[in-house]
């Protein structure tokens, strides 16, 4: 049984509560998972609750934040790195094959699948350094890479 199963309906919630989570999902990153009770300036918090927010966003990108992340299937990263050979497409520079690292142009976890035309060879540092941007300059706002 998913969580989704076992949440208040979100049209159970009071229309103040509804209209803050719709706004929240909107974003484009995820609100945190976590609601902070207390003094706000308290570095300590007396409890901290799971954000319904949270939850609202990921399962509007269709995503199940209780599944574990697969990895990456191997003729895909095989037919990525035989496109892009072992050049970074971020800095042009060249990977050593034990560098090699896969970056998804629309991020995975703003709703970027597993594609060959949404992943790029890069190094790790350039990976890493990147995050996870909503735009790219390569692709509009909000395209998702196929």
């Amino acid at each position: 049984m998913s969580r989704r199963d076992v949440v208040m309906p979100l049209e159970e919630f009071p229309t103040a509560h509804r209209e803050r989570i719709a706004e929240l999902v909107q974003r484009p990153d995820p609100p945190p998972r976590y609601i902070n009770l207390g003094h706000p300036d308290d570095p300590y918090p007396l409890a901290q609750i799971e954000s319904r927010a949270w939850w609202e966003w990921h399962w509007a990108r269709g995503r199940d934040p209780e599944k574990v992340r697969t990895k990456i299937p191997a003729r895909v990263r095989q037919a990525v790195i035989a496109r892009d050979g072992h050049t970074c497409q971020l800095c042009g520079g060249e990977v050593e094959p034990d560098d090699v690292h896969l970056d998804h142009i629309v991020p995975w976890s703003h709703g970027g699948p597993d594609t060959v035309k949404n992943l790029r060879v890069t190094h790790s540092l350039c990976n890493m350094k990147r995050g996870a941007p909503v735009e790219d300059p390569q692709y509009p706002p909000g395209v998702l890479v196929e």
